[in-house]
């Protein structure tokens, strides 16, 4: 249903593209004049993020290690998905896990099903109750704005699931309707369109692509004893992504609204994840969100509800027996997986130097049975009954300015249902030197109840375990940052300390299954670098991060070993006339025994009127594309993310 739907999208924005350009006749002259790639050198010292506080704010004085970054910007490095942007901000790295996840580590902190991550859409939270998936695949850069990103926790605002960090993707608002179609690595279609509605505006989006396949290798894959004794312990097979999404937002002085549906598959190995599991991750996700803005007497207010239905299905080979195949998912097609939210906040300026900011949030989550069926649909085995649980919490932050001082404190008391109460503090320090320098000191905590998986899981036979009696994790996370920003420059250097309690991970007992478990405390260190600098034609991007227990053996941190030691992004782009040239460098350490990588794309975009041609070469350097599984951490078990040698992919854009 939803190809037909995009299928007609496409058609109806070709009409309308048509329809304006007939209307309008503009003259390819004028393009450079109208500033198309000028929107791409930023005037550094403009750029803001609106993730760590209530209002848009520049970097140098955000009260928290954010990272903000254009999609055109990024477009121009030789990035086409929103896996490839993510991986270029400092200390994050995504990378596939065996059974089909897009797992995002920041700092040496990761999950397979992202329950560490918290992951909103405009603002919103957009994550899966039952396992803590996020919908990267269904996010296309067509129509998105910016990625703004926290890292460390940002528990104040957000609550659950912040406790690497926090990743904010910000569609587009401008006029600028376009229509991209590319073949190649990735092929597909997507557009974007806006208009205005009188004192209201509408913007649609939509996409759907599927990404050429490559040969995967699996390497020392387990075999369950349950298993033929012959099953190799090594495969390799095609691997391929496909996605679509569709999406819609109106909005008014007061009232904002958007729905967004994707549904996403990747392939990977499931159930016992032996070389003869081959399965398909299969995603579907819908997000409806409603907020009202309005003022009185105490400040500006925000209400706010949205529905987030989100679950998974993986058919598998060899799921129900040895030569039965069948699929994991869940009963009434996954209509029971929701999670509800609604809040309100009040933001209240006391005086010019003086904000409050006080809300409260109440959260349902449920979901239905999850079971194994076989090939007709009979139910098989049941692996998880249905589960639900409710979530409260009351927050508030001051915020108070002395001259060049600003210091914010705030708090978010959560009580869980089955986790628990728990007090969350935050406390930033800003002090500007200048303008355009600052330096800061940052404390901040996360709390993260165990997902509905981690909890209640069993798969016989011994093949994955939950633990009904897990505890929740905390992120507890000191930093202090020396920051740069005016129109040419913007710098920014963290050091930070980082701890946990009651860490929640997946590992593999004597048995030969997979659990969930608490770790003991640990900590780590580590060092953020980030640096921009732009100029009329030149743009150049360098940044590093360094992780002191990374590609270490630790008793007490079983996840430090997969964490990379040192990574390296650098990338450059050059505006000359009609021409867009951009490379980048992705450089990533060892990581137990997958080899350092050194990630090569060049990307050259050729615009006249309307209309840009664009090349994009990736892997140039034929890198092993092979990762650690960072599923069970368990060594030598490499992973295959992308193809070992140089792939290539165009795209058309029309801008109408």
């Amino acid at each position: 249903m939803l190809q037909k739907l995009t299928t007609h999208a496409a058609i109806g924005f070709v009409l309308l593209a048509a329809f304006q350009y007939v209307s309008a006749q503009p003259n390819p002259d004028n393009v450079m004049d109208s500033g198309l790639f000028d929107l791409s050198l930023n005037q550094l010292a403009d750029i803001r993020v609106s993730v760590a506080s209530m209002d848009d704010e520049r970097i140098v004085l955000t009260p928290a290690i954010t990272t903000s970054y254009s999609i055109q910007d990024m477009r121009s490095l030789g990035f086409s998905n929103l896996e490839e942007v993510l991986s270029f901000v400092p200390g994050i790295m995504v990378q596939d896990s065996a059974i089909g996840t897009k797992a995002i580590m920041i700092r040496g902190v990761v999950e397979a099903f992202n329950q560490k991550v918290l992951f909103l859409l405009d603002g919103v939270p957009y994550w899966q109750a039952s396992h803590g998936g996020i919908p990267l695949l269904g996010l296309p850069l067509e129509y998105l704005d910016r990625i703004e990103i926290i890292r460390g926790p940002g528990a104040v605002f957000y609550g659950s699931n912040a406790s690497s960090g926090v990743v904010n993707i910000i569609t587009n608002d401008h006029a600028q309707s376009s229509m991209t179609a590319s073949i190649g690595a990735d092929n597909g279609i997507a557009g974007y369109h806006h208009a205005k509605l009188g004192n209201a505006s509408i913007s649609f989006g939509f996409h759907e692509e599927k990404q050429q396949a490559f040969s995967a290798e699996f390497n020392n894959r387990p075999v369950p004893s349950f298993y033929p004794s012959d099953t190799p312990s090594d495969t390799e097979f095609d691997k391929q992504t496909h996605s679509r999404s569709i999406w819609l937002e109106l909005n008014n002085q007061h009232w904002h609204s958007s729905i967004h549906y994707f549904s996403s598959e990747n392939d990977g190995l499931a159930a016992s994840a032996s070389t003869i599991n081959q399965s398909e991750m299969q995603y579907t996700g819908t997000l409806f969100h409603m907020e009202y803005h309005h003022e009185y007497a105490l400040g500006k207010g925000n209400s706010y509800f949205d529905i987030n239905n989100y679950y998974l299905a993986i058919p598998t080979d060899n799921l129900i027996s040895f030569g039965e195949s069948g699929t994991q998912g869940f009963a009434h097609g996954g209509h029971d997986n929701n999670r509800f939210r609604l809040g309100h906040q009040v933001s209240s300026a006391l005086s010019d130097s003086f904000n409050l900011l006080n809300g409260f949030e109440v959260e349902h989550r449920s979901t239905g049975q999850y079971r194994n069926t076989d090939e007709a649909g009979n139910i098989a085995s049941v692996s998880m009954a249905s589960q639900s649980v409710n979530e409260y919490s009351l927050y508030s932050q001051v915020d108070k300015q002395w001259n060049k001082t600003r210091l914010l404190g705030g708090f978010r008391f959560v009580s869980n249902e089955t986790s628990g109460e728990i007090f969350l503090p935050r406390v930033s320090l800003v002090q500007s030197i200048s303008s355009e320098q600052s330096l800061k000191l940052l404390y901040s905590s996360a709390f993260n109840s165990p997902t509905f998986i981690q909890q209640y899981i069993n798969i016989p036979p011994n093949v994955v375990q939950g633990d009904s009696t897990l505890k929740p994790e905390e992120i507890r996370t000191l930093e202090a940052a020396y920051s740069i920003q005016n129109q040419q420059h913007l710098f920014e250097v963290s050091v930070y300390t980082l701890e946990t309690d009651n860490f929640i991970y997946r590992t593999v007992n004597q048995g030969g299954a997979a659990i969930y478990a608490n770790t003991s405390s640990f900590t780590r260190q580590g060092l953020d670098i980030s640096y921009r600098y732009a100029q009329k034609q030149y743009q150049w991007f360098a940044n590093s991060a360094w992780i002191k227990q990374g590609n270490q053996t630790h008793d007490e941190d079983p996840t430090a070993l997969f964490a990379p030691r040192w990574t390296l992004n650098m990338g450059l782009q050059y505006i000359h006339r009609h021409w867009d040239y951009g490379i980048s460098l992705r450089h990533i350490s060892e990581r137990d025994t997958a080899k350092s990588l050194n990630i090569v794309n060049l990307q050259a975009q050729y615009q006249i009127g309307s209309i840009s041609y664009r090349f994009i070469a990736k892997n140039l350097l034929s890198a092993e594309m092979k990762h650690p599984d960072i599923q069970n951490f368990q060594s030598d078990q490499l992973i295959q993310n992308g193809p070992d040698s140089a792939h290539f992919n165009f795209q058309i854009r029309y801008q109408f």
